[in-house]
């Protein structure tokens, strides 16, 4: 009688109405006795056990949720029902570079440490994470490791591409957050990140990240997202008190909330009175004394408007400063462009509009472009230097974008077309 040998690598795909795509998943993903698929169908239109033949893909295991939880708690209930060494998480829309994933697993039947990094492609920045996998040695600390992720401004806030020690999550209760359908990744990272021991990279190309139009993170700018952010910049400031962190700890959970406090104040340009009223009734409900010893510790002191904000005046005082601010950082240019468009620049359009400052078109990147972007002329870069070579107008650029390294990118491709990079400006 055979064996029975746990699988080295379990892969957990939570997935939601993604018949479309769903096959091209699958099938990049080797049927091998060392690998565990477990599909969480999210309470799908179309129940994906009619779908697929669990004959043939004969490593897979078929989950439906009994409703609709999203996917950090799909991927909960996959941490909870997985038996393999190591965990990947996989988005439905993207798929595994085959050949490198069953090399990675081979490498894996022997590896003990708590993370692995992997080699990814996406459509969008960072394109490949080579610049920051070649840096990783063999084995590497925590405090290195964090050292490593600022030094190199390397954007972790999405947990695919990433394998995880199971018995690593399962020992330090490391799991995604309730209720949170939004960035629910970055909290799951900060406490991975806050918690192992040792981490190693493989640095052949596992993952293919598509960037899906119309998915559930592609549009961050909505009310849904905007209560998101809120409760997990609560989520966070309790995270603080569950230990003394070391520096470069402390520096790691400090970006993560700066990220999230900037989202916030961001948005609330875009909210209805209605939605600001409920919003400051999850403020209120969600105040606890110890933010402010939180906040002191980390020298945030400027984030007490927001925790403070209980009630809508509040909230229209707290808008109404960042608008001074605004003026007093920038003033009030005679009219702009933006690059980037999304929710950073959805946030620069109502400053402007609220400023009188005349917009006159959003650049982007996207090869699949559109003519408007919130009602205003959206062009690629091509057309934005062929409108340069046409005006003499004072302007500036806004590079709505949150990353510095993508900052620093577009100014030196905007001075290498003689674009004074005095006339360029990063907000976020």
């Amino acid at each position: 009688m055979e064996s029975k040998i746990d699988p080295i690598i379990s892969v957990i795909i939570p997935t939601y109405n993604s018949e479309k795509f769903i096959f091209k998943c699958i099938n990049s993903i080797p049927i091998n006795k060392k690998v565990e698929v477990l599909l969480i169908d999210d309470f799908s239109k179309k129940n994906l056990k009619n779908k697929i033949n669990l004959k043939k893909y004969n490593n897979f295991k078929i989950f439906r949720n009994k409703s609709n939880f999203g996917p950090g708690m799909s991927r909960n209930f996959g941490i909870n029902k997985s038996k393999g060494k190591y965990i990947l998480f996989l988005d439905s829309d993207d798929y595994l570079k085959k050949m490198n994933f069953i090399k990675l697993v081979n490498k894996c039947e022997n590896d003990n440490v708590d993370i692995i990094f992997c080699r990814y492609n996406k459509d969008h920045y960072p394109k490949d994470n080579l610049f920051f996998i070649k840096t990783i040695k063999t084995s590497t600390k925590r405090q290195e490791l964090l050292k490593k992720i600022y030094s190199k401004d390397y954007p972790l806030d999405e947990c695919w591409s990433i394998l995880f020690k199971r018995e690593f999550l399962i020992k330090k209760n490391i799991l995604f957050p309730k209720n949170i359908r939004i960035a629910e990744d970055e909290y799951f990272l900060a406490k991975a990140l806050t918690e192992f021991n040792k981490a190693k990279m493989f640095d052949k190309v596992i993952y293919i990240h598509n960037d899906r139009k119309n998915s559930l993170s592609s549009d961050l700018s909505g009310y849904n997202s905007h209560l998101d952010f809120i409760n997990l910049f609560y989520i966070f400031t309790k995270l603080y008190l569950r230990k003394k962190y070391k520096k470069n700890e402390e520096l790691l959970l400090k970006r993560y909330l700066g990220t999230l406090y900037n989202r916030i104040i961001s948005l609330m340009f875009l909210r209805k009175k209605q939605e600001l009223i409920k919003i400051s009734k999850i403020i209120k409900k969600n105040y606890y004394k110890e933010i402010n010893t939180i906040l002191n510790f980390l020298n945030l002191s400027e984030y007490r408007m927001l925790v403070k904000a209980k009630n809508i005046s509040k909230l229209k005082s707290l808008i109404k400063n960042n608008l001074n601010d605004f003026k007093k950082k920038f003033g009030i240019p005679e009219h702009i462009y933006i690059y980037c468009k999304g929710r950073i620049s959805k946030s620069l359009i109502k400053i402007c509009e609220n400023l009188n400052i005349k917009i006159i078109a959003i650049i982007d990147d996207d090869q699949n472009i559109k003519n408007k972007f919130e009602n205003y002329k959206l062009i690629n870069f091509q057309n934005f230097k062929k409108i340069m070579n046409k005006s003499d107008s004072n302007f500036k650029i806004f590079v709505a974008n949150s990353r510095k390294l993508t900052y620093e990118k577009i100014v030196k491709k905007m001075t290498s077309n003689k674009i004074d990079s005095k006339n360029i400006i990063h907000y976020y």
